[in-house]
């Protein structure tokens, strides 16, 4: 394991978390957060030795994420910046982990909705939160959720089974 492989993984991690505090405080997702996020997997894919073949196929199937998301943004049930992230993200994981992936945001995504509820109920949780922009009284039914919390959440929660990672942080994550 070579700290620039730790590298990659803590400028990951650190990118994510940046992403969720400005989908948190504005609403917002930069196209250079998701492309530095996707871009970002190659150098630790090369380090972790995965083949040419596989890479481009990771690409391949965060593309169709996009593909998705680019429906559900069409529908209104995502933000654009959202799916960017997503897209970004499942570049990261197999194929096989993208419906775990899924399920921990659609998890997520609920109880941030379920707090959002909360706080438009509770303004002392609402100023306990930092009175962020997507708590505003709001009455329309297209009430905007700050999905890149829960992407992050979901990511980080299984960070674990990324194949970029090293054997024995791999080993460490997983008990």
């Amino acid at each position: 394991m070579s700290i620039l492989q730790i590298l990659v993984i803590v400028l990951f991690v650190a990118t994510l978390v940046y992403a969720a505090n400005t989908d948190f405080r504005r609403l917002e997702i930069s196209n250079m957060t998701s492309l530095f996020i996707a871009l970002l997997f190659i150098p630790a894919a090369i380090m972790a030795e995965i083949s040419f073949t596989n890479i481009v196929l990771h690409y391949a199937w965060a593309f169709g994420i996009l593909a998705i998301g680019a429906a559900v943004f069409a529908l209104g049930l995502m933000g654009g910046g959202d799916v960017k992230l997503l897209a970004a993200i499942a570049v990261w994981f197999e194929v096989s982990e993208l419906s775990n992936l899924v399920m921990y945001i659609a998890l997520l995504g609920g109880a941030l909705s379920v707090i959002m509820l909360c706080a438009k109920k509770m303004p002392a949780l609402a100023r306990l939160l930092g009175s962020p922009v997507w708590l505003e009284n709001n009455q329309d039914l297209q009430q905007p959720i700050p999905y890149g919390i829960a992407i992050t959440g979901a990511t980080i929660m299984l960070i674990g089974r990324l194949p970029v990672l090293p054997e024995n942080l791999h080993r460490l994550l997983n008990g």
